[in-house]
């Protein structure tokens, strides 16, 4: 899998077409802000910002990435997950020291496929990646 944006159209394209009617809402990813996320089904997407990091200079310290996307029945508990320390996304609070909680609700039956567009279009570094590793042996004499 590749990281970062996706150049192709089409994952931008499906991408606006599943989410052209959402709302999404965003909070710190710390304890403080549990209370503002509801107990109700949605997609999720963790951003970090250059500008916490403290030495990149003007432009780098605009930028704004997402570094995980996920999907839950329970935004709220996911959310409390991710502060202690979840995953991969554990690496990313000491690396970015503040990151962003950006999530919509959406119906059960919607979050894997908007949760895979996501990942599609935007390639999060946290998210995990099956990777198939095989080696080639000696060749057999037939």
């Amino acid at each position: 899998m590749r990281y970062g944006w996706s150049l192709e159209k089409e994952d931008w394209t499906i991408l606006h077409q599943l989410l052209s009617d959402t709302k999404w809402t965003r909070v710190y990813l710390e304890r403080e802000y549990k209370d503002s996320i509801p107990n109700k089904p949605g997609v999720y997407i963790i951003c970090g910002k250059t500008e916490a990091i403290g030495f990149m200079g003007e432009a780098i310290s605009k930028l704004n990435n997402a570094v995980y996307v996920g999907q839950s029945i329970n935004l709220k508990g996911r959310f409390q997950d991710h502060v202690a320390g979840y995953g991969k996304v554990k690496k990313a609070k000491l690396t970015f020291r503040r990151l962003e909680y950006w999530w919509t609700e959406l119906e059960k039956g919607d979050l894997s496929r908007i949760e895979q567009a996501l990942v599609n279009a935007l390639g999060p570094s946290a998210n995990e990646v099956n990777v198939i590793k095989a080696k080639v042996g000696e060749p057999v004499r037939i």
